[in-house]
């Protein structure tokens, strides 16, 4: 009988010959873990990335509230302007130091108080804002106004002196003329009164040169 060969024989019991034995190779799988350790240069940038990040954040912040913070400043004094709170709002706009068109603002913050007081029959604080104002909008027509309706409050009080002084440079202005005229010759009756008959022969003279002058 035949003998079969020794496991892990090398040549046939049989005819001598050399055994080859055919093994199918075994696929080795093998598993990619990251339980090992992380990299020493990926875990130092994480490290540096984490202790800045506060810092790059507070940049942030600053950066954004320096653009937000004049918007907003002039967001505000607008409203203060329209609420008729002239004076904060003049302070707020020069405050501004000439964002956007705060410069400009400034002269319609000063021309609407003005206009403001005019209303209000401030006469004096409006001129002296008019006066400011130079050639802004309708500025100098408004000072006229304005010193016209002093000059009748003036009047109306008995302060005809006052009158004569602010009526002497508008006396084309409407009536003002014929107010000057008047102012002179209530005036002129005080001083007449007063026995100071000089200074009010030389204002009864003026209601003779207004008369004339104008022809009225």
């Amino acid at each position: 009988m035949w003998e079969r060969n020794t496991q892990g024989s090398a040549f046939c019991n049989y005819c001598g010959r050399e055994v080859t034995i055919n093994t199918a190779p075994q696929e080795k799988t093998s598993e990619i873990r990251n339980d090992g350790p992380i990299p020493k240069e990926i875990s130092y940038r994480k490290k540096i990335i984490i202790s800045i990040a506060p810092f790059l954040i507070l940049c942030l912040i600053i950066v954004g509230f320096l653009i937000a913070a004049p918007y907003i400043s002039y967001i505000q004094a607008k409203s203060l302007m329209n609420n008729g709170e002239f004076d904060k709002a003049t302070q707020a706009f020069t405050n501004l130091d000439g964002y956007k068109d705060s410069d400009e603002l400034i002269n319609e913050t000063n021309y609407l108080k003005a206009q403001h007081l005019l209303k209000n029959k401030e006469y004096e604080k409006a001129i002296e804002l008019f006066i400011n104002l130079v050639n802004y909008k309708d500025s100098v027509k408004l000072k006229t106004e304005s010193i016209y309706l002093l000059v009748k409050q003036n009047s109306s009080q008995g302060n005809y002196a006052s009158a004569i002084e602010l009526l002497e440079p508008i006396q084309d202005y409407k009536d003002s003329s014929n107010l000057l005229r008047e102012a002179n010759y209530r005036e002129g009756v005080k001083k007449f009164r007063a026995y100071n008959f000089r200074e009010a022969k030389e204002l009864f003279m003026q209601v003779k040169t207004i008369r004339t002058q104008y022809n009225i």
